[in-house]
């Protein structure tokens, strides 16, 4: 090989070993990791009102105050409107100012269910926000104030975002924020809430988050659980931002089972790094310009975010739609020509009478396992157990 193809052959490798490495990440997982075994291991079970609670407040404070933020501790009483549930609240905000005192903020709870560590829900919120928040303020250049919003109570009726509110540096500043939450114990995270109104939060997390992973489509399943988050009273408010949870793994959720080991490294770097690039495109956004229109959103493999506005979407759907009638009517003209509409029909009686055996084989089966078990748990508890069950259960029935 001569010299040239040889150096030429050395600079694209360089190439192609500097765009897959990237340049060195100011996120350090370590720290990241830190925090989160403090408030889920050593603090532990941090309930509203009890000691462990007041001790992981501390903590954050101490962090924040290291990365150079004004802390504050809001206390309020706040009554739940619906149950009538009172409490107080112990929020932390923390300020780190820029040029302008318009505001981009990081949100996550502190507190946790009595019933587990909450390493997850939501240790691991705090931790991404409080390293995150720390990679944001040590750069000269930020034009927003950047507020943390770690909140207390959330587990009891989200009663410290309710207090929040009423905070002038939040409600007079705030112009958009993430929320970092989990209905699960494990990743990926999921950006599966935006809104409402102003769509530069979702263009900027579309276009920017080295990782971006979430959907539009899982706001319609999540508005069918019976659950809301910190973001539900900010929505309501008109505040726009972006709800992202840690979804995997949610038979631990709520439980003694939400431990550190379950969150990877890989995830908590990742979602620190989403966090920051989203938070620095917006910290360029132009607030006084229309703003873009992007309600709709899916990630390709996790490496590319796509946002579109609801008139794409449309055009989109209907496009599809016509697309698989013509793509079934073509299927079922050649299906007729070649076997003829008798033996056509007879299969797809035989499609209909295997799929009743398998959704009914599965139901017997596992109808049959709770009649036999006084207690359920363990199979939710592994469900790579219950899913081998019903597979099993599915092909006898179908070959049967």
């Amino acid at each position: 090989m001569g010299a040239q193809p040889l150096a030429g052959s050395l600079v694209g490798i360089a190439l192609v070993v500097s765009v897959g490495c990237g340049a060195p990440s100011e996120v350090s997982v370590s720290n990241a990791r830190a925090h989160l075994t403090m408030l889920a291991e050593e603090i532990g079970r941090r309930p509203l009102g009890t000691d462990a609670n007041a001790s992981a407040r501390a903590y954050l404070i101490a962090e924040l105050e290291r990365s150079g933020f004004s802390v504050r501790v809001q206390q309020a009483r706040v009554t739940h409107p619906v149950t009538g549930f009172s409490a107080q609240v112990f929020n932390i905000i923390a300020v780190a100012p820029g040029e302008t005192t318009d505001a981009l903020g990081l949100m996550a709870h502190y507190d946790s269910v009595p019933d587990g560590p909450g390493a997850a829900d939501d240790a691991f919120g705090a931790a991404v926000a409080v390293e995150a928040a720390r990679v944001l303020a040590a750069r000269p250049d930020r034009r927003h104030t950047l507020l943390v919003l770690l909140t207390d109570g959330e587990e009891v009726g989200l009663l410290g975002a309710r207090a929040l509110l009423a905070a002038p540096e939040v409600a007079d500043r705030l112009r958009a924020y993430l929320n970092l939450e989990a209905i699960g114990t494990g990743g990926p995270v999921f950006l599966f809430e935006a809104g409402p109104g102003h769509g530069g939060p979702l263009h900027a997390w579309a276009r920017h988050a080295p990782y971006p992973r979430g959907a539009s489509f899982a706001l319609e399943i999540y508005r069918r659980l019976p659950r809301d988050t910190d973001f539900s009273i900010f929505r309501d408010a008109g505040i726009p931002g972006l709800n992202f949870a840690l979804v995997g793994e949610s038979y631990g959720y709520h439980t003694d089972r939400d431990t550190t080991d379950r969150i990877a490294d890989r995830v908590l770097r990742r979602t620190v790094e989403n966090a920051v690039a989203t938070l620095a495109a917006l910290d360029q956004t132009d607030w006084t310009a229309p703003p873009p229109s992007d309600t709709r959103y899916f990630d390709l493999l996790g490496r590319v975010g796509v946002s579109y506005d609801d008139t794409t979407g449309r055009v989109v759907a209907v496009v599809a739609v016509l697309a698989a009638i013509a793509a079934w009517w073509r299927i079922i003209m050649q299906a007729m020509m070649v076997v003829g509409i008798r033996r056509m029909l007879m299969a797809l009686l035989w499609i209909v009478v295997g799929s009743a055996a398998v959704v009914g084989g599965m139901i017997a089966s596992v109808w049959l396992l709770r009649a036999l078990r006084e207690v359920y748990h363990p199979w939710y508890a592994h469900p790579g157990r219950l899913l081998a069950w019903l597979l099993a259960a599915s092909s006898l029935a179908a070959c049967g």
